[in-house]
């Protein structure tokens, strides 16, 4: 991939990005960097502790080697979905989950490869969540805890919603 692609396409997504208010959680997109979440189903935490009525997730894993695929990393992208202009190639999981909309972007991931990162910062979400990460920006809430500690990260997220929604 040609860094100047990647680097001009990251600053540019990021910089266009403007938070937005939240009145209800109809559709949560999830990414998750396998190396920060080794238990791919816990996952499913952060569902329990955001679900409201009829709120849809959309998951998907980032991997760094395909071998690392399980049954449980339903919907994965690796590096090689990026192509040497730095954009998601047509068909696939990444340029999919780029495509849509979400009311809350949750970043699971605390030190993203190029493509998560890249990912992350085009997709439309009206609030980014995730940890604290080098690349400021990114994230509308940083929260600082323990990446293993999903449930507690889940409480978190959940209670300063509520806080930025009243």
């Amino acid at each position: 991939m040609r860094l100047y692609n990647y680097q001009t396409r990251l600053n540019t997504a990021i910089k266009k990005h403007q938070a937005g208010s939240i009145s209800s959680l109809k559709k949560v997109g999830i990414l998750i960097d396998t190396q920060a979440m080794p238990d791919c189903k816990a996952y499913t935490i952060l569902q329990k502790e955001l679900a409201e009525n009829n709120t849809q997730f959309e998951v998907l894993f980032y991997v760094s080697k395909e071998s690392d695929v399980t049954a449980d990393t339903e919907k994965w992208f690796s590096k090689k979905a990026l192509n040497l202009y730095g954009k998601f190639k047509k068909e696939g999981t990444a340029k999919s989950f780029e495509q849509q909309n979400f009311d809350l972007l949750i970043n699971y991931f605390v030190k993203p490869p190029e493509a998560l990162l890249l990912l992350s910062a085009l997709v439309n979400a009206k609030l980014k969540v995730g940890f604290e990460l080098e690349c400021t920006g990114l994230n509308d809430l940083s929260i600082a805890t323990d990446p293993k500690n999903t449930k507690l990260f889940a409480q978190e997220v959940k209670k300063y919603l509520s806080i930025i929604n009243q």
